[in-house]
């Protein structure tokens, strides 16, 4: 399968939002933050989410799990799980940053 087969494989396991859609997060020291949902995508059969963060050019990612009608974001513990995610998050979204440039 050739890279451009992949990338258009992987294109249909991506939901983009529109900017407007918002997450509230609970973050460890009880304080919370409202992020900007950039979208979400599938890597081998688990969902995660991509947030960036409110003022900041920081991009945050999460495995993202709906049980029944709530939302559920767990943190990628693993940091070779973490880098391999956040590779295929630029990848996919490449062209959201390109537009920036």
């Amino acid at each position: 399968m050739s890279d451009k087969e992949k990338k258009e494989g992987f294109e249909e396991n991506i939901e983009f939002f529109e900017e407007d859609q918002t997450i509230d997060l609970v973050l460890d020291d009880g304080t919370s933050m409202t992020c900007d949902v950039i979208g979400l995508f599938e890597v081998d059969d688990v969902e995660y989410i991509a947030l960036a963060e409110p003022e900041s050019d920081n991009i945050l990612l999460y495995i993202y799990e709906e049980i029944g009608d709530e939302i559920s974001l767990k943190n990628i513990e693993n940091e070779d799980e973490y880098q391999a995610i956040s590779e295929e998050f630029m990848e996919l979204f490449s062209d959201l940053f390109e537009d920036e440039e």
